[in-house]
């Protein structure tokens, strides 16, 4: 439990180090409307983080990297900035690797011998069939 809360952490500080690398709105190379999109795309991937869902949080963060690219391509974002975003995640991408994915055990299944089997007429009958 431990080593999860570690890399829960870790996990954040990556996350932390993204919204300041490339979402406040005072910093050039972003409009406000991308940098208030970006942030709750960063927050997202947060919250999954937090919550310990791998998958989930895999899923935010790549949701922001095409949130990046879009806003890129409308020229909302510099390329300078999109860039240092982008090298973030990469970093973020790394750390969610430490977070165990989760995984469902079943218990082995057991069944009566030869319970797929039908039962065996038992009863003693003459060599014609006949009783």
């Amino acid at each position: 439990m431990k080593r999860v809360l570690v890399a829960t952490a870790v996990v954040a500080a990556a996350l932390a180090a993204l919204a300041l690398t490339g979402c406040g709105s005072s910093s050039p190379g972003i409009s406000e409307s991308a940098s208030t999109q970006l942030e709750l795309r960063v927050q997202a991937v947060r919250d999954a983080a937090v919550a310990r869902d791998r998958a989930l949080a895999e899923q935010k963060l790549a949701d922001l990297v095409q949130s990046v690219n879009d806003l890129r391509s409308r020229d909302k974002i510099s390329a300078g900035r999109a860039e240092k975003v982008l090298d973030a995640t990469n970093s973020v991408r790394a750390q969610l690797l430490t977070i165990p994915t989760t995984t469902t055990t079943l218990p082995p299944t057991t069944r009566e011998r030869n319970e797929d089997r039908p039962e065996k007429d038992t009863g003693k009958k003459g060599k014609d069939g006949g009783g």
